[in-house]
Formats: C-alpha cells, sequence, structure tokens
C-alpha cells in the first residue's frame, strides 16, 4: 500500500510544482512544451555562476 501512497502524491504534478519553485529559487526559468503527437517537453534554464559570481547571459 505503501507504493499507491506515493504514487497518490507524486503522480499529481507536485513534482512539477516542487522544480518550478527549486529553480525559480536559484533565479532560473522553467518552460514546458506540449504536443499531442510528440509528448511533452521540459526546459529548465539555470543561471552559470563562476566562483560564486554570476556570468551575465551564459546558462548551462
Amino acid at each position: 500500500m505503501r507504493s499507491l501512497h506515493l504514487c497518490e502524491i507524486w503522480c499529481t504534478g507536485l513534482k512539477l510544482v516542487i522544480t518550478k519553485r527549486i529553480v525559480n529559487a536559484h533565479g532560473g526559468e522553467l518552460s514546458i512544451e506540449s504536443d499531442t503527437v510528440i509528448g511533452t517537453k521540459v526546459s529548465v534554464q539555470l543561471p552559470l555562476v563562476v566562483l560564486g559570481m554570476p556570468v551575465n547571459g551564459w546558462y548551462f
């Protein structure tokens, strides 16, 4: 029954909400593209930081 309970929690889209909050907290962006034939594409862009200093315009 434990796996059923976990699915009830995680199968509701909660993972995307948590991911979005983490990405936003780090100054990044999360985008979602959906196509009924191809499927769904989720992209995460995070700012590049080198030795604690942000590098303007660079993402990884």
